[in-house]
């Protein structure tokens, strides 16, 4: 088998590919195939030049455009370059995307698509084609997410694959007034706006928006909600409070600790590695017992259920030098060894 050596620069491969199209068919040296081409290398004086599928990889090109490009212009070398221009420069058909969502949604075995999903799925169909086709770079790899988007649109696309769009999950969060009726309960005054927003981030409670859930609105409904009751409720912001007042509620109080847990925030100042290692304990209850704990299912969960992300998982990890697989795998092992031995019969 022909090997590249230094000597094999693009003009004198260019120089060789035309000696053995001539040597294989003089009357028409643009159809000569690849395993002809092959079997004239050694009467064109090349015997260990390397194969035309290789030499087609190694300029980029597929096969029957080196031999055109060749067989037919005076310089071949500035023929190639423009064809490899006009080539990255070809608009992405609609056909041509839809085949690949088809492609990524056939690798990952689903007929609902993400975005990221499809992203994972090239990398990874990518990833095989340079494995096992080292030598034929003129296999074209999956357009990425981004060319879809920016071509096409990825919902036409989508649409044009006859899959479904995967639906967005979205992390919940507590209304405001209910955190105005845990604050008063605790603390004994009206909250500020900005007291609202410190009690969320005290006790980690993710609340909504304030644009979509104003303070004035929060604070009538939670009235309400007392009144209803028959319960007292502040009329007003207190104009003294006293020095202590944020530290006078511990977030272990049971009412606090369960909005903490329904309405997760998301914690932006890092984790630590024990924190990293309980969510994956919980990733572990959340999960069938029938399934594995991937990390393609552990990101599905920490978006819904307000886990720590992944990559955050993997970066606190990565610290320790373990990784999410290794927390994973020891927490599969101590539950193992937690497991009551089954009763023999």
């Amino acid at each position: 088998m022909g090997q590249f050596t230094v000597k094999h620069r693009p003009e004198v491969l260019l120089a060789i590919v035309r000696d053995v199209l001539l040597a294989a068919d003089a009357q028409a040296p643009d159809t000569v195939s690849q395993r002809a081409y092959d079997a004239a290398r050694a009467d064109a004086g090349h015997p260990k030049s390397p194969r035309a599928d290789r030499i087609a990889a190694r300029l980029g090109v597929p096969w029957p455009t080196l031999r055109d490009r060749v067989a037919n212009h005076k310089n071949p070398g500035y023929a190639l370059a423009l064809a490899n221009k006009q080539r990255a420069r070809r608009v992405l058909t609609l056909a041509e995307a839809a085949a690949a969502i088809r492609t990524a949604a056939s690798r990952l075995g689903v007929e609902q698509l993400s975005p990221d999903d499809y992203e994972r799925a090239r990398q990874e169909v990518n990833a095989d084609i340079a494995r096992r086709h080292r030598h034929a770079a003129h296999i074209a790899p999956l357009p990425s997410v981004d060319t879809i988007r920016v071509g096409l649109g990825w919902d036409q696309a989508l649409a044009a694959s006859g899959l479904a769009p995967k639906p967005t999950p979205r992390r919940v969060a507590m209304p405001r007034w209910r955190a105005v009726v845990l604050f008063v309960e605790h603390y004994g005054f009206r909250p500020t706006l900005y007291e609202v927003r410190w009690f969320g981030r005290h006790h980690r409670i993710a609340l909504a928006a304030q644009k979509h859930d104003p303070h004035a609105d929060a604070i009538a409904t939670a009235a309400a909600y007392f009144a209803e009751r028959d319960r007292w409720f502040p009329s007003a912001v207190p104009r003294i409070k006293s020095d202590d007042w944020q530290a006078s509620v511990e977030t272990a109080e049971p009412d606090i600790a369960a909005a903490a847990t329904e309405f997760p925030a998301v914690n932006r100042k890092g984790y630590t590695l024990e924190e990293a290692r309980a969510a994956v304990s919980r990733a572990f209850d959340l999960c069938d017992p029938t399934q594995r704990l991937t990390s393609h299912r552990y990101r599905a969960l920490s978006a819904l259920h307000g886990l720590p992300g992944l990559t955050q998982i993997n970066r606190v990890a990565g610290e320790q030098g373990l990784t999410f697989a290794a927390l994973r795998d020891e927490e599969a092992a101590a539950r193992t060894r937690k497991r009551p031995p089954s009763s023999s019969s």
